[in-house]
């Protein structure tokens, strides 16, 4: 911005010069606004920039998202949008899947099918505030008609001049608003700005009849808004870009408490898994000792066993030796018998032939 002195206390003060006094005003109070402990962020809607008819991009907004190159490709009227982040849409919900969450930085990816015939296409776009959109808009318009007018000025084309810098400085105004970027360093060069506009336009207006020295100070107006749009690109791509970190911090630190839970649930199934290894152990100890004790038990019963075949044996022994000993006295007794007989037989035959 122009750094050239300014005169704060004139004694008579032109229309221009207190529409100048009265825009620095607002500066003025917009700081006091944007830094009081009180005040809140501004609403925002977001936008790409184009206007539908249907599916159909009826307008593309200068300045806008949508205006803009992208990978060699540029939304141009009469393209139909066919799908959005990768879903059809219809006439009935374009508009909602355009806009999806309405938060400025974030991205969307158009699928369109060209005018012309040039095929299907892809641009992925980051949306941006509606206000500021339409103030871009407006600012682009105001600078083609001041280099409409620069090429031929006269008193009552220059007059609306103030009221085009008025709208600038509101543009910048809101964006230093909305972003939340401290501009104060600037408030100075931005006050000296507006004054020496106001004083250029009027000197262009009185000077009419030299319209080399009216298209000479158009142009340097024409460069004071060129540089505040410049300025707003600047704060858009800021805000954008503090809200696309935003959203990747929140990301992380979803994916970090994402992470934590996973650990506690690791370290709680950790947990009943050694519990488990730790029942599992002690089962496995008492069924050892269960199974040495019955180990035991057989040893005791085998040995039992032992002891009571050993004692049978012994007893069918002396059983059969008995036995041998009784068919031994029976054989015994036996042939006593016939001996006996044999000889009480003899004995009688010789008393018959006596």
């Amino acid at each position: 911005m122009s750094s050239r002195p300014v005169s704060r206390g004139r004694a008579s003060a032109s229309p221009g010069a207190q529409k100048a006094d009265e825009i620095i005003e607002r500066i003025r109070k917009s700081n006091e606004i944007k830094h009081s402990k009180h005040s809140k962020p501004l609403p925002a809607k977001s936008t790409v920039g184009i206007v539908l008819e249907g599916t159909q991009v009826n307008i593309v907004v200068p300045g806008s998202p949508s205006s803009k190159e992208v990978n060699g490709e540029r939304i141009e009227p009469g393209d139909v949008v066919k799908a959005i982040d990768g879903k059809a849409v219809t006439t009935s919900d374009v508009i909602q899947k355009l806009r999806g969450q309405d938060k400025p930085g974030t991205r969307v990816k158009l699928t369109l099918e060209k005018a012309g015939g040039k095929g299907i296409k892809e641009v992925e776009l980051t949306r941006a505030d509606m206000r500021s959109v339409m103030n871009i808009k407006d600012l682009y318009m105001a600078l083609g008609e001041l280099n409409t007018v620069a090429r031929e000025p006269t008193a009552e084309e220059l007059q609306p001049i103030v009221e085009q810098v008025d709208a600038c400085v509101s543009l910048v105004l809101e964006w230093m608003h909305l972003s939340q970027v401290s501009l104060m360093g600037s408030n100075d060069d931005l006050e000296a700005a507006v004054r020496q506009l106001a004083e250029d336009t009027e000197q262009g207006a009185a000077a009419q009849a030299d319209k080399g020295k009216a298209e000479k100070e158009l142009e340097e107006a024409q460069k004071e808004l060129e540089k505040a749009l410049s300025k707003v690109k600047m704060l858009e791509a800021a805000a954008m870009e503090s809200q696309r970190d935003s959203s990747r911090a929140g990301e992380a630190v979803k994916k970090a408490r994402e992470a934590q839970e996973e650990e506690k649930r690791a370290k709680e199934q950790l947990g009943k898994e050694r519990d488990l290894v730790k029942d599992l152990t002690k089962e496995a100890k008492g069924l050892r000792e269960e199974l040495a004790k019955v180990g035991k038990e057989m040893e005791a019963a085998k040995a039992a066993t032992a002891k009571i075949e050993a004692e049978m044996k012994r007893k069918v022994e002396v059983v059969e030796e008995r036995a041998a000993r009784q068919v031994q006295a029976l054989e015994a007794s036996a042939r006593l018998e016939r001996e006996a007989a044999a000889s009480k037989g003899a004995g009688g035959g010789g008393d018959a032939r006596r």
